[in-house]
């Protein structure tokens, strides 16, 4: 009876380990996924990738998978408040903005005919409302979180981060004057989210090691057990 008892918390311990192995596993499927639509839109934008139809759909769902990112890594880092909550209020900010630009853009600006006078307007307030305050606010809350990241040991993860909003600013000063297709710098974005999604697939590995050596040791002591009890019998 004291074995069962004592196993108990060893049981749930491992449970836990197993339900946490599983969710940092989805984390790094959710990365990838977000890197695969972010790099589908870049390739779209410069007109490798022809989409049709489904050019929406792609660029809502690199936005709104991104802001997914950075709200599970965010999670994270909530040891350094107020600044892990400033760079989710960053983050969730820009990517609002951006979402909103691109609906203003596909709704409103491609339902006008193409002599509206109002087109012109209508353009220049949805860039303004992505590009520059939407992605500007996200670049931000990259580098601030990418410094959180350093903080905490996770250097290239964390350079990463820095890179990818200091590049983004370089995009939204210099690209168009250099001829760039839109958005190349999120090719770094796409390799951030690569790399993060195999910091987790790695962290989710050692804890399927963690729980099988304690499976292992567990099973130890109960033959361990068992065998005293066998020798404790053939004594009496």
């Amino acid at each position: 009876m004291s074995s069962r008892i004592n196993s108990m918390p060893e049981m749930s311990f491992e449970k836990t380990q197993a339900h946490s192995g599983r969710s940092v596993r989805i984390q790094a499927l959710v990365s990838w996924a977000a890197a695969f639509l972010l790099l589908s839109l870049i390739l779209w934008l410069s007109g490798a990738l022809p989409l049709g139809a489904f050019d929406d759909v792609l660029s809502v769902g690199a936005a709104v998978l991104a802001l997914v990112v950075l709200v599970i890594i965010s999670s994270e880092i909530r040891k350094h408040e107020p600044w892990a909550s400033v760079t989710l209020v960053l983050g969730i900010t820009g990517m609002t903005l951006v979402l909103a630009g691109d609906t203003l853009q596909h709704v409103y600006f491609h339902s006008l005919p193409p002599s509206d006078p109002n087109k012109g307007t209508i353009w220049i307030v949805t860039f303004t409302l992505r590009d520059w305050l939407g992605n500007g606010l996200f670049y931000a809350s990259l580098i601030l979180l990418g410094g959180l990241l350093m903080s905490e040991g996770r250097r290239w993860i964390g350079i990463l981060a820095i890179a990818n909003g200091v590049l983004g600013y370089l995009d939204m000063a210099f690209a168009s004057a250099l001829g760039l297709p839109p958005h190349t710098n999120f090719l770094l974005l796409v390799v951030w989210e690569v790399v993060l999604g195999f910091t987790w697939w790695r962290k989710s590995s050692r804890r399927d090691e963690t729980r099988s050596d304690l499976t292992a040791v567990r099973e130890q002591m109960a033959e361990s057990r068992g065998m005293q009890a066998g020798e404790s019998a053939a004594r009496s």
